[in-house]
Parts: structure tokens; sequence; C-alpha cells
């Protein structure tokens, strides 16, 4: 198990590999129940299926004949004890795990705007300021997905707040998965894909992809 970040840090963020004859529904509904996690609402996207859980999500996806899973949430009942109790669960079902990694997000200050992690896998993961106007920006370019051929799919969590609803968008290029906390002025923000990855480091001028790279 790979480890970065500490409690102080915004929320937990896991990665692992998955492998096992059972099928990617299967799987979604065992991570769900042995990780504690509240689902309330599922999309199937590509060849994945993400799950909507309270304060953020989890995405599960085939790849190269593996299943490749993030589980994303700030809640305070989701930490490493809860994660290493979940990874015992799968292993006692038969599930092969491997190429754990869990590491805390980012909270960027007003100053900084955006805390970005790029990872050589072509997955992106950022958390933005919304005081900020750097932040601001990076949100609305994403929230700007669903005009730009992407199919939408969307849940609200808090009925009467603006823009609270988390977002996915899908298409051929990759995912992006939005979520917002407006009474908190947060918003979180992941994307799987070479070309949206690529796009976004021309459009924000970021840091080049590492393996594991903070970068503002």
């Amino acid at each position: 198990m790979i480890y970065r970040g500490s409690r102080e840090d915004f929320g937990l963020h896991v990665r692992f590999f998955c492998g096992k004859e059972k099928g990617l529904d299967s799987l979604v509904n065992e991570i769900v129940r042995d990780f504690g996690l509240n689902a309330v609402k599922r999309f199937e996207v590509g060849n994945g299926i993400v799950v909507i859980v309270s304060e953020s999500h989890v995405y599960c996806r085939r790849v190269d004949g593996l299943f490749r899973v993030d589980i994303y949430t700030c809640s305070r009942d989701f930490d490493e004890e809860v994660v290493q109790n979940g990874f015992s669960e799968l292993d006692r079902k038969g599930y092969s795990i491997f190429n754990q990694e869990m590491f805390r997000r980012k909270k960027p200050d007003k100053e900084v705007g955006v805390a970005a992690r790029i990872s050589e896998d072509d997955y992106f993961a950022a958390d933005l300021n919304l005081k900020s106007d750097f932040g601001k920006r990076f949100y609305n370019y994403f929230l700007g997905f669903g005009t730009k051929g992407f199919e939408e799919f969307a849940y609200e969590f808090k009925r009467g707040v603006p823009d609270s609803a988390t977002r996915v968008f899908y298409s051929r290029k990759g995912i992006v998965v939005l979520h917002p906390w407006p009474e908190y002025s947060f918003a979180s923000v992941d994307v799987e894909g070479r070309w949206l990855i690529a796009e976004i480091n021309r459009r924000f001028n970021l840091m080049p992809r590492e393996k594991v790279k903070y970068s503002v």
C-alpha cells in the first residue's frame, strides 16, 4: 500500500486494481458495501460505472482485462482504517487486490486556487477553491462540458442550493466527474483520458505530467 498525505489534508482518495471473474456490477456492489459508502445514484458510462456517494463518487471500469477503481470522498467516516477493512473484506471474498494507493487530496487556499494531481496513467484529480478567480475559472471550464458534445449525468444533493449537483460528463475522449460544495466554496474534479488531460495542461499551463505531481 502506497500512502501519501495526512489527516490535515482534504478528502481521502483510494486507487487500486482488482481482478475476479464476477462482473463489474457485482464488484461495485461489494465496494459500496465493504467500504461503508452511502450510494445515492449510479450511472453507466463507457466501459465503467460511476456511483455517486455522500461527499463525492466511486468510479469502476475495465482496463486491460482488470478492474480499475477510484474512490474519493470527504466523509469524515471514510478513513484509513475503513479502507484497510474494506480491502480485507474484498480479499476474504476472493478478489485479488493490487497496486493499492491511498492519498489525501490537497485543500487549496484562496491564493493558490487549484491543487492538481496528475498521474502517469492518464488520471487527473484537482480540488478547487471557488473564492479564487483561478479556481472559479477552472470550475466553470469543466461545467461547460455539457455543451461540448459530452453526455451529461447529474445528481442534485442539496435542493435549493445553487450549483450543488454532482455532474458526470462522458464522451469517447474521456470522463469528467465534477463535485461542488457550494456552502463551503470548494469543488473537486476528476478526469480520465489522455486527450482531456493534455487539453487541460495546455489551457491552464499546469506542470508537465509526472508519476505523481501536485501542481498549481
